[in-house]
């Protein structure tokens, strides 16, 4: 920890293309295939985490320096109206629809620890995890767990470590190498000592959109934002159909409730607000940001910039 921020520094200068940090495969928490499904791997984790088999002891260490279940449970949970406070509605339904998905995974995990199949002679009390845990587990997974192609060619949830407590820039140039035997990070540039190591999440491709539904976070100034645009209506654009886009564009601007100089003074402001309430708002800037951006280019492509 530095200034206040988790993550790695640099304790000496480090050269382009040095092995920034090398850990052991068989140091990595294996947590089953990559599924579109996060809770599975989840209920993995919080299994392992509530057991004393020989794995959970030999990984033990790693497990215990996870960040806890906070004490706030709400901080993990948007309340309807700080929904609406992003307006993004594609960020709403995804939201809900994660949400929903916990929500049914809890059930169904409850429910196969109680019966496992046979709902004549129940089992167990249930698994000893809360529907909060669970939420937390899938934070854990999401923003954590990497996807890693195994030897037969199939993509594993891992969680590594060390390497899971490196932060996202989406300008970083330091690279994952998986080899053989290591997962390795590989400086892309030099690196100042006390300077602190990032890598890309997602590929260096993830909107505001995708960074906060999994990270909780936004990245000031993101060049993927304006491919989220609208779906990524720019992408899909066909000719002709500019001025139809910006129509939309401008429609979604002018819609905003928040006014730049209200998400300005609580950005500025932040010891004053809930770290919610700074989040929503960076949010609504950085979207902002994306559509007008947006909207020049659109004008430009149709000659209407000035």
């Amino acid at each position: 920890e530095k200034g206040g921020r988790r993550g790695v520094f640099a304790l000496e200068a480090i050269s382009e293309g040095d092995v920034i940090c090398s850990i052991p495969k068989t140091l990595a928490i294996a947590l089953g295939e990559q599924e579109v499904d996060p809770t599975q791997p989840a209920n993995l984790l919080l299994t392992m985490m509530e057991g004393d088999s020989r794995p959970t002891q030999f990984f033990r260490p790693m497990l215990d320096v996870l960040p806890k279940e906070p004490d706030n449970k709400d901080s993990l949970v948007f309340s309807e109206a700080e929904l609406d406070s992003l307006e993004q509605p594609e960020v709403k339904t995804e939201y809900r629809r994660r949400e929903a998905q916990i929500d049914r995974s809890y059930e169904k995990f409850n429910f196969d620890s109680m019966y496992s199949g046979n709902m004549e002679n129940p089992i167990g009390e249930g698994i000893k995890y809360s529907k909060e845990a669970l939420r937390w587990g899938v934070f854990i997974i999401v923003s954590r767990a990497l996807g890693v192609q195994s030897q037969d060619r199939e993509l594993v949830k891992l969680l590594i470590p060390f390497i899971d407590m490196i932060n996202h820039s989406s300008r970083a140039r330091n690279e994952l190498k998986f080899k053989k035997d290591s997962y390795n990070v590989i400086a892309g540039a030099k690196i100042e000592a006390g300077e602190e190591v990032f890598i890309r999440y997602g590929d260096g491709n993830l909107t505001n959109s995708q960074l906060l539904l999994d990270y909780r976070f936004v990245e000031t100034d993101n060049a993927n934002d304006q491919r989220g645009v609208l779906g990524g209506a720019l992408s899909k654009l066909k000719p002709g159909k500019e001025g139809l886009l910006l129509s939309s564009v401008e429609a979604r601007l002018n819609a905003m409730k928040a006014s730049p100089e209200e998400d300005e003074k609580i950005v500025a402001n932040s010891e004053s607000y809930t770290p919610k309430q700074v989040l929503c708002a960076q949010f609504r800037k950085e979207q902002r940001k994306a559509l007008e951006s947006t909207a020049e280019e659109l004008r430009r492509r149709i000659g209407l910039s000035a």
